[in-house]
């Protein structure tokens, strides 16, 4: 038989008096990228160019807020088109990419090639509809995934002895999505005037 070390046994760990340690629980990243429709952003901003006058209202109506679009140059192209729409400002490729470059915005989005793009990425503005809804639902569920993590993270990092986290969470849940959707409170008053 060939000489083996013998391994030398492990001491036994009393486990009854042996206090549990708690694993380090942060928030891990899944190493996916969250819910987004590049194309429908681009589409979104598309419409809105080729008949700015029409689209934007409609799109401002629903949601103002440009954490809508997950890229960062369609946020930063709509933040910019909703400022010149509140300032009653014309909005083409020539005002916008003027705006834009008077923010510093101008380079990162891609100049005005990428704005030209986005305008001709679209046949007509008649798809608004339909562009903006894959927009809407997949903000939702980046922002429901992004509820639910901290939730998570706040309960396993947390005492248990906390008897409200449920509420707290609930209510949090509600707001993250009425944001997005314009819920409003068709049925409880005193559900909505708890959120």
């Amino acid at each position: 038989m060939p000489d083996v070390p013998e391994a030398t046994p492990l001491p036994e760990k009393d486990l009854k008096y042996t206090p549990r340690q708690r694993e380090n629980q942060t928030v891990v990243p899944i190493g996916r990228t969250p819910p987004n429709d590049v194309a429908a952003e681009q589409g979104v901003l598309g419409c809105v160019l080729l008949d700015p006058n029409q689209n934007l209202p409609a799109c401002i109506e629903k949601v103002k807020d440009e954490t809508v679009f997950y890229d960062l140059r369609h946020q930063a192209i709509y933040a910019a088109m909703v400022a010149m729409y509140e300032e009653t400002a014309p909005i083409d490729l020539l005002t916008l990419s003027h705006q834009l470059r008077s923010a510093g915005e101008l380079d990162n989005i891609g100049g005005v090639a990428y704005l030209t793009e986005l305008q001709d990425s679209v046949p007509s503005a008649a798809n608004l509809e339909y562009y903006f809804e894959i927009v809407r639902d997949q903000a939702l569920l980046r922002r429901m995934i992004q509820t639910c993590t901290k939730a998570i993270a706040m309960r396993t990092t947390r005492p248990a002895r906390s008897t409200g986290w449920w509420a707290r969470w609930s209510r949090q849940c509600w707001r993250s999505t009425a944001i997005i959707t314009s819920w409003t409170c068709p049925k409880s008053p005193s559900m909505c005037a708890m959120l």
